[in-house]
């Protein structure tokens, strides 16, 4: 039965919503409701190029546990990457504005290293008149509160090769879409057409942070083909917005695929993986009051698949077919704030708590699951030294991780930064427990140009 529950309990974190620990900036959501849009763009025919190089080296300093199947044995470094990102952007004519940006990365100290060559947002925005903006290309769409949690932000995938080590512009990742949008003074709509699938990058086989060691690996797993997107058959997001004195509201509706695998069947012992699409109903809101900003992020999300609990029974029942998991409805709702009456300080909370609806005892997920988020951060040496504290918990899962960040900026180009994280679980059948001597030890610096 543990080879199930640890089944059920990777299914629980890949249905659970990501944790990120960034947000990208959203265009339209930097413009205050009513400015000429060209306000924040380019001078027309001036094109900027701006570039970042960075290096980061991550060391685990404890050894990693054999009986589970990872590739690493001792303490060492694990990662030991150099990334060059460059980006051009400007304003092509009064109407068009254009920005291509791409990375490449090269990591000596992976198992598998390789060069990694990408290119990242390239996109065209065009001013089609009457309030109205197209854009079009691989972009970022961000919808949503939350700075922590994905509830109704379903537009990108996330990184989560290396959760909380990941560099905070690499977590979200872009996707090939159209976005028409209408701007009014205090309202406006947004209709988005994905027309590409990216699924959430999930660490390799045998590496340290491979959800689906406790079940022997990726090997172990069949994957059916990933969803197909294009012209005819995209995945569908529709949002209106109000900004009013206080704060702002949203409402989004979204016809899309999960991210995150999900468990959806069992063949010849293998657990078969795939990315449901699902409908999915919620909103969003913040409210400013002094020094404090309220956020609230709520979805509706039907035909979700939840691992069932009964596989072993059905087995010895010679059950035929295997019903591996259930679908069900999932309502996600997250509560947060932020606080910064103090200088130089910053407080945010966030609490995500997720409802299974129609619940049946044969599921192996708990009805009710919830998890936290608290970030801490402050200024010091006149705003040159940043230190952060951020503490995640998974409270069903009686799993957690704590990290601790500093960072220290010499001049506006050249910046260095480092750090622990530890991960930690207090319950044998807890969702990090596998992963509790993932502990890092990260040195980095950057260099803007």
């Amino acid at each position: 039965m543990k080879f199930f529950l640890l089944g059920s309990l990777i299914a629980r974190y890949l249905l659970g919503g990501g944790i990120t620990l960034a947000e990208e900036s959203d265009f339209f959501g930097q413009i205050e409701f009513g400015e000429n849009i060209f306000n924040a763009q380019e001078e027309v025919g001036r094109f900027s190029l701006w570039g970042e190089l960075g290096y980061r080296l991550h060391y685990a300093p404890k050894a990693q546990l054999q009986r589970l199947g990872y590739r690493r044995q001792d303490s060492e470094i694990t990662s030991s990457r150099t990334v060059l990102r460059l980006k051009t952007e400007g304003q092509v004519n009064d109407k068009l504005f254009l920005q291509i940006s791409g990375r490449t990365s090269y990591d000596k100290a992976a198992l598998d290293s390789e060069l990694e060559q990408e290119l990242d947002e390239i996109f065209i925005d065009v001013d089609t008149g009457f309030g109205t903006r197209f854009k079009f290309g691989r972009q970022l769409v961000v919808f949503g509160e939350s700075d922590y949690f994905q509830v109704i932000d379903v537009v990108n995938p996330r990184d989560e090769r290396e959760l909380g080590l990941a560099e905070l512009d690499e977590t979200r990742l872009p996707v090939f879409s159209s976005r028409l949008s209408y701007i009014g003074r205090r309202w406006g709509t947004d209709l988005v057409l994905l027309h590409e699938f990216r699924p959430n990058r999930l660490a390799d086989s045998g590496d340290d942070f491979d959800l689906f060691v406790p079940l022997g690996g990726f090997s172990q797993i069949i994957q059916n083909p990933d969803p197909e997107l294009g012209s005819a058959n995209p995945d569908v997001i529709v949002r209106g917005f109000a900004s009013f004195p206080r704060g702002d509201i949203s409402l989004v509706l979204a016809e899309t695929h999960l991210y995150s695998p999900s468990i959806v069947g069992l063949t010849d012992g293998r657990f078969v993986i795939e990315y449901p699409r699902s409908f999915m109903a919620g909103f969003a809101a913040n409210y400013v009051y002094g020094h404090w900003v309220f956020k609230v992020d709520y979805a509706r999300r039907e035909d979700v698949p939840f691992l069932r609990g009964d596989i072993e029974q059905q087995i010895s029942l010679a059950v035929q077919p295997i019903e591996a998991a259930l679908e069900k409805t999932r309502h996600d709702l997250a509560l947060g704030f932020r606080y910064s009456g103090i200088n130089d300080l910053s407080i945010s909370a966030e609490v995500l708590s997720q409802y299974i609806g129609n619940y049946q005892i044969e599921l192996s997920d708990q009805q009710l699951q919830s998890a936290s988020v608290v970030d801490v951060a402050w200024e010091t040496l006149r705003d040159k030294l940043s230190t952060s504290l951020l503490w995640v918990q998974w409270w069903d899962a009686q799993s957690g991780l704590a990290r601790l960040r500093f960072e220290y900026d010499f001049s506006d180009e050249v910046s260095l930064y480092g750090g622990y994280i530890d991960y930690f679980s207090s319950d044998r059948e807890g969702l990090l427990y596998p992963q509790r001597r993932n502990d890092r030890l990260f040195f980095g610096g950057i260099y803007a140009f």
